[in-house]
């Protein structure tokens, strides 16, 4: 749990996500009014617990900005930069 987020997109429409005890393959287009943007959809495990929900990921500058919507549950965001 110690270590830095992380995500990884990849150009499929497909990628991953891992943060704190968060782990979740995501599914991704590209949005339709902000090409720097993508929507998405997720599903995996928080400490071994099912999670899905929804998402977005949007460019500016030299970081990501990543916004996650928990089904039923809490929101999460954090911010990326490029290593």
């Amino acid at each position: 749990m110690d270590q830095p987020a992380k995500i990884e997109i990849e150009n499929n429409g497909f990628g991953f996500v891992n943060f704190c005890a968060v782990e979740a393959d995501i599914d991704y287009r590209i949005s339709d009014n902000e090409k720097d943007k993508i929507e998405f959809s997720f599903s995996g495990q928080d400490d071994r617990d099912p999670i899905s929900g929804r998402g977005w990921a949007k460019l500016e500058g030299d970081k990501l900005k990543f916004q996650l919507y928990f089904h039923r549950g809490m929101e999460s965001w954090f911010e990326a930069k490029k290593i």
